[in-house]
């Protein structure tokens, strides 16, 4: 490995830190987990879902971007009662038919803009439970 592709394979590490608000991770997760490098919005989410604020190194190589997400579920005619509903187009990947497709195309998560109440965060969507390690747990006492 030439010098530059040592310091290109350093640069491109696709491991980092991120966040989960919501309820305690423990035992055996549901599919899909949402992540997110925005300590705020993990915060913001973890007062209005859980109370906890869960730190994980989260590992995602090869990402879809939304887009793609919506195209397989189009190409799969996936009905799309999920995000209609809350007008998410991240609820797309509680469907595991999409979920199995973007891992046979290759991807092994999801990364793309979520909106919250009125701000929006970078959101990440491993397809394997084996992608995150958690590191920290905490209660979020909100006033």
């Amino acid at each position: 490995m030439s010098p530059f592709e040592s310091a290109w394979a350093l640069v491109k590490m696709p491991t980092f830190t991120a966040y989960h608000g919501g309820g305690k991770l423990e035992g055996q997760a549901r599919h899909p987990m949402f992540f997110t490098t925005d300590e705020r919005g993990a915060d913001w989410y973890a007062g209005e879902r859980g109370d906890w604020m869960n730190t994980v190194d989260l590992t995602i190589n090869n990402p879809a971007n939304l887009d793609i997400v919506e195209q397989i579920a189009r190409e799969l005619n996936r009905p799309d009662d999920l995000v209609r509903e809350q007008d998410n187009p991240f609820d797309w990947l509680y469907d595991e038919v999409i979920r199995n497709r973007l891992k046979e195309m290759g991807y092994d998560g999801v990364s793309d803009w979520d909106v919250l109440t009125n701000f929006s965060i970078p959101t990440h969507v491993p397809l394997d439970e084996s992608q995150y390690q958690i590191t920290d747990q905490r209660k979020v006492y909100n006033t």
